[in-house]
Parts: structure tokens; C-alpha cells; sequence
């Protein structure tokens, strides 16, 4: 990761910012949150006026070999389908980026096997995450090289002119390693923060919890060190997620960010650069247990509670058109001192 700098939240554009809203025709504090959207978009920007003309999606594609020892009631080989239907365009992921007129690119960084699906980019690491209920997720080398991609990516597409970025991911049994990752440098019980995934029963999340505390126990991640937890106990994509996150952040660039597997990228991200946080912006509160609180913990807003859960990156696009409401507002409302009357 060399030539990365986390520049600090611009909080004299926020401030410029909050005093437009207050000058604009409307009452003070009356369109609510989304005001204070706008407020972060500036600090995050350093721009008075925002303005998104360009946004993006990138998705983050990888297996994950504890689904073998029945982590997700899905097959490891639905990864490989999902990303051929959003490569053809339909995924619910893919309507949702049209609707807000965002691109979607769907990047493979740890897919088990190697496939060539037209518009797919390859920028596979690993084939697969390594089961971590009995050693290792990946090599330290290899979550590094996982967060480099998602910098570059970062990088990428703000040289096209995407100023707008959201952080999607496409992994069956991708939950376990979002909640390991999360129970270790948040130290959150586990149980708060593992969910039942798709089509999983009540016996099945109690075997996925067991296997993911195994995990743990048989790794001995150290919480100090986010790149060790991310390689023992992590996955291909979510590393590459919190590397657009911190590359999305070192340019200006606000990512948004969508479930529990985004935000513990977010939390990966945060703790190798501390200051991240403030430079990201939440989408959703998703119906996955312990997301609102590591939000919370984070510091980071979310601003729509819909009871999603399907992740892709939907709750993070789905605020784009509300993001564009949002900054309209500075440069098309006259402030009230300068309307007149008839």
C-alpha cells in the first residue's frame, strides 16, 4: 500500500456548507438528514458544492472454502452463477445501478476458478479463501495484495472520472469471515454479529457460529494487527473492498457503503488507516444482526432502513439518487434573502 495518504475530513467546507443550507428558502434544519448528508459530502470532498455526475459500483467476487464444512446452506458454486447473471446484467444489483445511472464493475479477486465471463475483470489473488476453521485464510502477502486491488481499482476508476463510489461483493459463505473479522478487532460477541444467511435454519446458524469461533480460537488473530486478523480469519473481497475504501478515501472520493461484509471491510480499513471513517458514507441499516451497532461504533451515518439483507452492494447504490437530491439542493435553491416579491 505505498503512496497512500488519508487526507483529513474538511470540516471548514462542512461548515461552509451547513451555513448555505441554513441561508437557503426553507426552514432551517427542515429537510432533515439530508442535510446532514450533504454536510458529510462536503467534508469528505472539500467542496462547498458537491456534485456526482459520474458514480460506480465495483464488486468484489471470491470463494470461501469454510462453506464446505457447511457455513451457508448455499453452494460454494453459486459465486461463479451470480457473477455470470451480473456480468449479463441481471442481478438486482445491476437494476439498481441503471436506475441511479451507474456503471457496475465486477472484479474477480478470489473466485475458485479461473473463468473467462465476457466484461468480467480479472484481478484474481487466490483461488478461493482457504477453510479458517482449520489454518489460514490467506497468506499475509495475499490480503495485502487483495487490499492493493482494490486501491488501484479506487484509482481506476476516479481516472475515468467516477467521482462517486459504491463497494459491492459477490462471495458465498462470505458472512462467516465478516463476522469473525469483525468479532476480533471489534471485539463484538460473536453471536451479535453472524447472521443466518440465505435459506439457513436455526441448527444450521448455531454449526456456522461454532465453526467461525473455531476459527478463531485456531488462529489466533492478533487484534492489533488488522492485516493478520484479515488473513487469518478474512476473505479476498472484503479485503479488496476496505483497499477501494481507503483509496476511495486518500482521493476525496466518498465510497458508500452497504451491509454487515461492507462495513466490516470498513473496519478493516479503518484500523490500517485511522481516519477512513470519516470519508465513508452509510447507505443502510441492514437487517443483519450487530450492523447498527458496529455503525454506530464507527461513527458512520446510515440513512435508510428498508430491511435489506442481500447485499451486492444494493443498500450503498440505492442511496445514489438520494445522494444527488441531496447536493442539488446547494446549487439549485436561492437563498431566502434573495427572493423577491411580485
Amino acid at each position: 500500500m505505498k503512496n497512500v495518504t488519508i487526507p483529513a475530513f474538511a470540516k471548514e467546507y462542512a461548515d461552509k456548507t451547513q451555513k448555505r443550507l441554513d441561508e437557503l428558502a426553507k426552514l432551517p434544519g427542515s429537510l432533515g438528514r439530508l442535510e446532514d448528508l450533504a454536510i458529510r459530502l462536503a467534508g469528505i470532498t472539500a467542496s462547498e458544492y458537491p456534485s456526482f455526475p459520474n458514480k460506480g459500483l465495483v464488486l468484489f467476487a471470491a470463494d470461501h472454502d469454510i462453506v464446505l464444512k457447511g457455513a451457508s446452506a448455499s453452494s460454494q458454486e453459486m459465486t461463479e452463477m451470480q457473477v455470470r447473471n451480473f456480468c449479463r446484467g441481471g442481478g438486482a444489483i445491476n437494476a439498481f445501478c441503471r436506475t441511479a445511472n451507474a456503471s457496475c464493475t465486477i472484479v474477480d479477486v478470489g473466485m475458485k476458478r479461473d473463468v473467462d465471463i465476457p466484461g468480467l475483470v480479472r484481478r484474481k489473488v487466490v483461488h478461493g479463501a482457504r477453510d479458517f476453521s482449520c489454518g489460514p485464510a490467506m497468506t499475509r502477502d495475499e490480503a495485502m495484495a487483495c487490499l492493493q486491488t482494490g486501491i488501484d481499482m479506487a484509482r481506476s476508476e476516479a481516472a475515468r472520472g467516477v467521482g462517486l463510489l459504491a463497494a459491492g461483493e459477490m462471495g458465498i459463505g462470505n458472512t462467516s469471515p465478516s463476522a469473525a473479522v469483525i468479532s476480533v478487532l471489534a471485539d463484538m460477541p460473536l453471536e451479535s454479529v453472524t447472521g443466518m444467511g440465505a435459506f439457513m435454519s436455526s441448527d444450521r446458524l448455531k454449526k456456522k457460529t461454532e465453526l467461525i469461533r473455531h476459527g478463531i480460537e485456531t488462529n489466533h488473530p492478533d487484534p492489533s494487527d488488522p492485516l493478520d486478523v484479515l488473513a487469518r480469519v478474512g476473505g479476498p473481497e472484503i479485503a479488496a473492498m476496505a483497499g477501494l475504501m481507503i483509496g476511495g478515501a486518500s482521493l476525496r472520493i466518498p465510497v458508500v457503503i452497504d451491509g454487515l461484509i461492507a462495513t466490516a471491510a470498513a473496519l478493516v480499513a479503518e484500523k490500517l488507516f485511522p481516519g477512513v471513517s470519516h470519508m465513508l458514507t452509510g447507505s443502510h441499516l441492514s437487517a443483519v444482526p450487530g450492523h447498527a451497532a458496529l455503525m454506530h461504533r464507527l461513527g458512520i451515518p446510515a440513512y435508510l432502513d428498508l430491511g435489506m439483507r442481500l447485499g451486492e452492494g444494493t443498500g450503498a447504490v440505492l442511496l445514489f439518487p438520494i445522494i444527488d437530491t441531496a447536493v442539488r439542493i446547494l446549487s439549485e435553491m436561492p437563498t431566502l434573502d434573495s427572493l423577491e416579491l411580485a
